[in-house]
């Protein structure tokens, strides 16, 4: 997969609970997965804030993984989000994540304490290059995972060996969107989101 094969929509999936909260319905999510590939997706992924992933169990974030990717059949690539604050778990995350199947990877920045530029450059250096998935930045300053800018961007491109992807999301997107566009980093995919 290259930066300019996402293009469309690419969904978080949601987690089919069962309507006392306490269980996950992995039928609904295999018929969440042959949804978006009826309707065109160009991806989907698990563990966005949409999937509430706070309320997952570690075995239960396992499953689901086995779940989407086997319904794929490989017709839609299948992203898994590394959620946890600790670069460490992280990259424990990645390589489960990996050896399970998933098409590429993406990272919800670390939030319980807000790191500072340097330590988010870091972690998500540390974190791409730990596998040789496509990996996606999911950057959402508003959620508190610490501050991009387009120089910061640039210089996780240049220490990021395999595909890299950034997904958006600071409120308003727009001119954070136009100063990596400025910046002319290449090659990076740009999508957009609302996490």
């Amino acid at each position: 997969m290259r930066e300019n094969d996402l293009r469309g929509i690419v969904p978080i999936l949601q987690t089919p609970f069962t309507e006392d909260g306490t269980e996950i319905i992995y039928e609904d999510l295999e018929r969440e997965i042959e949804a978006c590939v009826l309707d065109g997706v160009s991806g989907a992924v698990l563990f966005g804030v949409a999937t509430e992933f706070y309320m997952l169990a570690d075995d239960e974030c396992i499953k689901m993984i086995k779940t989407a990717v086997k319904a794929a059949k490989g017709r839609i690539p299948i992203f898994a989000s590394i959620t946890r604050d600790s670069t460490a778990l992280a990259i424990r995350d990645a390589k489960t994540y990996r050896d399970l199947g998933v098409d590429g990877l993406m990272m919800f920045s670390p939030h319980f304490y807000q790191p500072s530029t340097q330590q988010l450059q870091e972690h998500i250096i540390k974190l791409a290059n730990s596998t040789d998935l496509p990996f996606m930045i999911q950057y959402a300053p508003q959620n508190g995972g610490g501050i991009m800018t387009a120089e910061s961007v640039k210089q996780i491109r240049e220490e990021v060996k395999g595909t890299l992807f950034i997904k958006a999301e600071p409120q308003p997107a727009g001119p954070f969107i136009t100063k990596l566009v400025e910046a002319d980093i290449k090659p990076l995919g740009i999508l957009c989101g609302n996490g």
